[in-house]
């Protein structure tokens, strides 16, 4: 890819503007979720040249789960985890190959407010 918006112009070019907006909404209520996603699958591609986004985010969940000691009610939608795999590889390209994305399954929407997904796609590229 030439530069980071052109990666992720790419990354979400399948994701309507409903599943952008829900998905940044969901960062945005539990910023940390990318953080230890990142952190897991970084750590998992020392041992494994490809891995399953879906099994990291499970394991997320299952520590989370087990090391809280009151619990809280801990929700990961299951369909925003093909997006965090998308979000990690966009922001760390040396990783295009180590998950198999699929395509998304699209919500039915009438039309694209392509200034709103940009606006989106430019929040999203600030996550660290």
């Amino acid at each position: 890819m030439e530069n980071k918006k052109e990666m992720f112009k790419e990354m979400f070019k399948e994701a309507s503007l409903k599943q952008l907006e829900r998905f940044l909404k969901s960062h945005n209520n539990r910023p940390e979720l990318y953080s230890l996603f990142a952190k897991r699958s970084k750590e998992m591609s020392q041992r494994r040249d490809k891995y399953s986004h879906w099994t990291i985010m499970n394991v997320i969940r299952w520590h989370f789960d087990f090391t809280q000691e009151e619990p809280e009610e801990f929700k990961v939608s299951n369909d925003n985890i093909g997006l965090y795999a998308r979000l990690f590889i966009a922001l760390n390209p040396e990783y295009l190959n180590f998950f198999t994305l699929r395509p998304l399954k699209r919500d039915v929407e009438s039309g694209d407010n392509i200034a709103r997904r940009m606006e989106i796609l430019a929040l999203l590229e600030k996550i660290e």
